[in-house]
């Protein structure tokens, strides 16, 4: 059984309010890598070959970040949720706050940064496991009032 929220925004109160890092996200499948490991060090290496074109089984973009991760689970559950971060003017910019509205997250409090990145993360998926690339922009948060909501999610943001 899936519980479903269904109160509206009337109140003018979040269920959720989520603030932190919002990113874009490329996932690339590697079918010729391998992983050595190493069990007296309980680690593991993913290794491709050096100065070689690796081939990509396949392609993926979304949006990321914890805090938006939080934000788009919760509205798909059908709570109203806003979110504070910011992105840059950039195409990716614009590929996040597309998602954000398509996934009904509450993106008035977001920012974008004229003649900014946004944040950006390679994530590289070899059996069934991932190695994340991340490029965070330094950002300097300036969330002036928090909105009302019944629940805050806060986590990191900027470098």
């Amino acid at each position: 059984m899936i519980l479903v929220h269904t109160t509206k925004y009337t109140d003018g109160v979040f269920d959720l309010f989520a603030i932190g890092d919002i990113t874009y996200d490329i996932f690339l499948t590697l079918n010729e890598a391998r992983v050595r490991r190493v069990p007296h060090q309980h680690k593991a290496y993913l290794e491709i070959e050096y100065k070689d074109k690796v081939p990509v089984n396949t392609f993926a973009t979304d949006v990321g970040g914890s805090a938006t991760n939080t934000a788009v689970g919760v509205s798909r559950l059908g709570f109203h949720v806003g979110l504070y971060a910011v992105h840059g003017d950039d195409a990716a910019g614009m590929f996040v706050r597309k998602k954000l509205r398509a996934e009904h997250v509450d993106d008035r409090m977001v920012e974008e940064e004229k003649g900014g990145q946004t944040n950006t993360s390679v994530i590289l998926v070899h059996e069934s496991e991932r190695t994340i690339l991340p490029y965070y922009v330094p950002r300097t948060y300036k969330l002036s009032e928090l909105p009302k909501a019944r629940w805050m999610y806060l986590t990191t943001g900027g470098k």
